[in-house]
């Protein structure tokens, strides 16, 4: 069946009529009184299908629902997949924003994979897919949902050439901004070359959010790593601390500084600190998470400076280095 015959499986109140061979009055060109009787009746059987709407007899049967559909999401795109379907020569794709009641028609595929592109960052989609023959078009798929990832308001692994007097800027264009210190990048790390309590920032846009950073190397002497998060000035800050005396690494703690005092926040955390701990804070309003590679340890209450914007690191003294720097929402 070429074109014609797979008509009825796109359009719908359309059927097909079979042409005959071999029945020509021997011209090349017209059909005899025979075959025009048999495609006459062909075309009476099409009219009675559109009429009644039964199914055409030289199609094959519609596909079955599509089952497995999943989606792996990105910021701008997913990945959506889903299992193979009996009788499908290709299927639809369809996507809205969730809570919408319009679907849009993303593409077609003929396998058993998409690639959902142009979606907005940090979003709650639905997806569906249904199977297609020339005989129709099977019932949609369960609907699948998924959040498109955040992207970053700043991130910075530092993984730059060496440089002795400044970190210059987060690979997310933001400039870093030292007090009275020196910062600067040594094998790939950020660390304070010189001065002591020294910190180091950037303007994230974002009270709220994540921010997140590896303590790569601690002080061999007395020294504390720090995470910085919500200041808004030199005076008035966040951080978690890690404590570090004799070359022998303490537990996790929070502090606030309230222009220029600094008061604990909470409990410590309930293990010490390693080299290469991740550390990481959720600020939701005036709740603060703090989790050390992947588990809380330390959680307040405190509404203390929750619209300020300014994250970043610092040190009592030279010594600790931190990896992979982020702020997102």
């Amino acid at each position: 069946m070429g074109t014609n015959a797979g008509t009825p499986g796109r359009v719908q109140r359309t059927s097909f009529a079979q042409g005959v061979a071999g029945l020509s009055m021997n011209d090349g060109s017209h059909y005899n009184a025979d075959a025009q009787r048999r495609i006459g009746r062909g075309m009476f059987d099409a009219l009675r299908r559109i009429a009644t709407g039964a199914s055409d007899p030289l199609l094959p049967a519609a596909p079955g629902q599509v089952a497995g559909l999943a989606a792996t999401p990105s910021a701008s795109s997913a990945a959506i997949t889903w299992t193979a379907t009996n009788l499908a020569t290709a299927y639809a794709i369809e996507y809205r924003v969730a809570g919408s009641s319009t679907w849009v028609r993303a593409g077609s595929a003929a396998g058993s994979s998409y690639t959902l592109a142009g979606l907005t960052p940090n979003t709650a989609y639905e997806v569906r897919v249904s199977a297609m023959n020339t005989g129709g078009v099977g019932t949609p798929s369960a609907v699948a949902s998924f959040t498109s990832s955040d992207v970053p308001a700043v991130t910075d692994s530092f993984n730059r050439a060496d440089n002795p007097t400044t970190l210059g800027a987060a690979e997310t264009g933001q400039a870093w901004t030292p007090n009275a210190t020196v910062w600067g990048i040594v094998s790939g790390s950020a660390s304070m070359l010189s001065g002591s309590n020294g910190r180091v920032t950037v303007e994230s846009g974002r009270a709220n959010g994540t921010v997140q950073a590896k303590f790569a190397s601690l002080s061999t002497g007395s020294n504390h790593g720090r995470l910085l998060f919500r200041g808004d000035s030199s005076v008035n800050y966040w951080m978690v601390q890690l404590r570090v005396t004799g070359g022998v690494p303490g537990k996790y703690q929070l502090y606030k500084s309230v222009n220029g005092t600094l008061t604990q926040v909470g409990s410590d955390s309930a293990a010490a600190g390693v080299a290469g701990d991740v550390v990481k804070v959720v600020m939701a309003s005036d709740s603060v998470t703090v989790a050390v590679n992947g588990a809380t340890v330390i959680t307040a209450t405190d509404s203390f400076n929750s619209t300020a914007t300014q994250h970043g690191l610092a040190a009592v003294g030279n010594g600790p280095t931190f990896k992979n720097f982020s702020v997102t929402a």
